[in-house]
């Protein structure tokens, strides 16, 4: 079964590729580039309603850097570069667009900015409609979603170890309320990054980047009630922690959840609908360096691993009545160093 993939890259100057659009069969262990975009350290992206047009961070490292608007093309698989627009702050780490494409919002981790970025009905960005600074110092916004029902934003900010959710109305010309509804304070040390809700919903699961940790939170109408903090690293563990992505198995069963540092891993918890709770199941290597990013396909039965720094993707079989991994021992190296992975139709 073949499925369409995009791989999001950071690049230098040898290699210019930020983009490439493939085909990837997860049961003969095939993956297929089909086409690369020239395009600067896309290194996160997400897709418009109807999957047509990618919007992408250009995270170059400058004061005012950039997004951009990638068209694709489903009759031949080509990647056009449609509009860019500076993002109102430097590092952009993180993307995500309303339901309705209307807008886009953009974690700049640098400096510390919330960006929103209005659209029009052909998917062009009309500007940067709202920037709201952190009023604190050391700031590090890392992530920014809409919660399911589409009123809050969710945001996370590594530096001062706070959620913050917006109240958000995509019919006002600066759809975000100031200042925030509610604000979640963490541990200091904490590193909040990223952040899933669970399939039904009730339960929201935020990633500590610095401790290496999944924090459990009961959702509730734009509020935040702790129920359990886990670590992802083993009690006699002594290397350096660098938790990074987390993601919810199809069914909501499990949650798979990515430490890079000295650990390489990725670590598996079964969930609890009915408490929110998380339990320890395994840890498997990832047989590569830094393990930024990984997705698990629109089966639920292949998991795919982007691992930074030793350039590659691995593929793992998910046992779905156990959530255990099985490694194919399948390599792909397609490019420099990959950092976002994504299905799509």
């Amino acid at each position: 079964m073949y499925q369409r993939m995009l791989i999001g890259s950071y690049t230098d100057e040898a290699n210019r590729s930020g983009l490439q659009l493939c085909t990837a069969n997860s049961v003969t262990r095939t993956l297929e580039v089909l086409d690369l975009l020239e395009i600067s350290n896309a290194s996160y992206f997400c897709f418009n309603a109807d999957e047509s047009i990618v919007y992408a961070v250009n995270e170059n490292h400058t004061p005012n850097d950039s997004i951009t608007a990638v068209q694709i093309d489903n009759e031949t698989n080509k990647l056009r570069i449609l509009d860019t627009v500076k993002c109102g702050g430097s590092d952009p780490c993180y993307i995500s667009t309303d339901i309705n494409s209307k807008n886009v919002f953009i974690a700049n981790y640098s400096g510390g900015s919330l960006c929103v970025a209005g659209l029009t009905v052909d998917g062009l960005f009309t500007g940067m409609s709202q920037v709201i600074w952190s009023e604190g110092t050391g700031s590090h916004m890392h992530a920014a979603i809409l919660c399911p029902k589409q009123q809050y934003l969710l945001v996370t900010d590594l530096g001062s170890d706070t959620l913050s959710v917006y109240c958000y109305n995509s019919q006002e010309t600066r759809p975000l309320n100031t200042p925030p509804f509610y604000v979640y304070k963490f541990n200091s040390g904490t590193g909040p990054r990223h952040l899933a809700f669970s399939p039904d919903q009730r339960y929201l699961v935020v990633l500590g980047e610095l401790n290496g940790t999944l924090t459990v939170l009961k959702w509730d109408s734009g509020s935040l009630r702790y129920c359990q903090c886990v670590s992802l690293v083993h009690e006699d563990f002594q290397g350096d922690v660098s938790a990074a992505d987390l993601h919810f198995s199809n069914d909501g069963r499990f949650l798979y959840a990515s430490n890079r540092g000295d650990a390489n891993e990725i670590v598996v918890f079964s969930f609890d609908t009915n408490t929110g709770s998380l339990h320890f199941v395994e840890r498997y290597y990832t047989h590569g360096a830094g393990p930024r990013n990984f997705v698990i396909d629109p089966t639920g039965r292949y998991l795919w691993v982007a691992n930074q720094y030793s350039g590659n993707l691995r593929l793992f079989d998910i046992d779905c009545h156990t959530g255990l991994l099985k490694d194919s021992e399948m390599d792909f190296k397609v490019s420099h160093q990959p950092v976002c992975l994504k299905f799509f139709r």
